[in-house]
């Protein structure tokens, strides 16, 4: 069997105003292996453990994207459209189910052709990056 572990990081600058200045999001997806035994297998080497921005374009989102848009260029157009909002806003940001595997996709026509992807692991570490810059 194999078990996933997808981890969420936000880089967050904020203005004396609270408006987002510049904001970062990255995704690190640590896979590991496990025998019939329940014991673990191989485990990843550094060279594997490449986070969604590190891998760009070998990411491979792009095939099965409805836009054509990789990963990478989906978190930068969310994170260009965050810029000049404040956190609340953001957080208030409507979505949809899409699917099962997407269930908070931005439902905002300033990002419907550039962005896909659910959001809610970007919205909830932005959210964590924020109080912790308090």
């Amino acid at each position: 069997g194999t078990a996933q572990v997808n981890t969420t990081v936000c880089s967050l600058v904020l203005d004396a105003e609270g408006k987002i200045k510049a904001v970062t999001w990255d995704v690190q997806q640590s896979m590991v292996t496990f025998t019939h035994e329940g014991k673990p297998g191989d485990l990843p080497t550094p060279d594997k453990l490449l986070t969604k921005l590190e891998k760009g374009d070998a990411y491979g989102m792009r095939k099965a994207s409805e836009i054509g848009a990789e990963w990478f260029e989906q978190i930068a157009a969310f994170s260009e459209y965050a810029i000049g909002k404040t956190v609340d806003e953001m957080m208030n940001l409507p979505v949809y189910e899409r699917d099962e595997s997407h269930k908070q996709v931005p439902d905002v026509e300033d990002l419907k052709a550039s962005v896909t992807i659910t959001v809610g692991d970007y919205l909830a570490s932005l959210k964590k990056a924020a109080e912790n810059a308090k």
